[in-house]
């Protein structure tokens, strides 16, 4: 009976070890996350201050872009060979 109960303290003991482990680990990767949130919203303007300049460049280089597209369709129509070479 006393061996039992022994065994059944260390246990408990062990146990309670461990829950406390997983609480600490627990602890450590929830700030860990809110930490890489926070993060990602800085850095990768998500939600970030700089979302306004980022979205105003995307918008400047698409359009770009498009004429870009336009002087080559120009160049290709207008009788121009339809081979395009950039140096």
């Amino acid at each position: 009976m006393h061996l039992e109960r022994s065994r059944v303290l260390s246990d408990k003991d062990t146990l309670e070890k461990v829950y406390q482990n997983l609480l600490e680990e627990h602890r450590t990767l929830q700030t860990n996350y809110v930490s890489n949130t926070s993060f990602n919203r800085r850095y990768f303007c998500i939600d970030g201050p700089w979302q306004e300049d980022v979205n105003a460049e995307k918008t400047e280089l698409v359009a770009q872009l498009d004429q870009a597209k336009r002087e080559i369709e120009s160049m290709q129509t207008g009788g121009i060979s339809s081979k395009v070479w950039f140096v």
